[in-house]
Order: C-alpha cells, then sequence, then structure tokens
C-alpha cells in the first residue's frame, strides 16, 4: 500500500525545492528574492500567497522582489554585503 495520498509531480517537487530554500538560513537576500520571484512565476502565486506559504510578512516579501529591480551593481553590493538590504530597499523607492 502507498503511503502518498496524491502523486507528486515534477512541478510539485520543484516548488517543495523552491520553499526549502526560500527558508535557508544562509541565503543571501538577492537569492531569497530569486526563489520568491521563482515561486511567483511557477505557481502563478501572489506575494501575499508566497508569505503565506513561508508563513512570513507579506512586506518582506514585497521588500524582497523590490531588490530585483534595483541596477545590477546595486543588487551585486547588496550581494557582497557593502549595502544593507533595508538601505537598498529604501532607495528602490
Amino acid at each position: 500500500m502507498s503511503t502518498a495520498l496524491w502523486p507528486i509531480t515534477a512541478a510539485d517537487k520543484l516548488a517543495i525545492q523552491l520553499i526549502e530554500n526560500c527558508v535557508r538560513e544562509d541565503l543571501k537576500p538577492i537569492e531569497q528574492a530569486r526563489a520568491f520571484r521563482a515561486l511567483i512565476d511557477q505557481n502563478g502565486w501572489s506575494a501575499r500567497q508566497v508569505a503565506r506559504e513561508l508563513n512570513i510578512t507579506q512586506s518582506n516579501v514585497v521588500r524582497a522582489l523590490a531588490l530585483l529591480e534595483l541596477p545590477a551593481a546595486v543588487q551585486a553590493q547588496v550581494e557582497q554585503g557593502t549595502l544593507p538590504p533595508a538601505t537598498a530597499y529604501e532607495v528602490s523607492k
């Protein structure tokens, strides 16, 4: 007898991997933003749905996604740790 209640598709596996990636503690801000974007693109989710699925605030998701709108040079500074994500978010406004 199978223990699965329903078959897991390749898309389901990818979504699970993306969700696990989003909540890693060592994830850099831009990496996290890209993982959020991937969940949105793959599942057609809103930022609210990502927040609900990951049990985080919607504002955290929105701020992370805003980092992806920054010029590549600014994103690189965030990735290198020379520019705090919160400062980069404020600049993006």
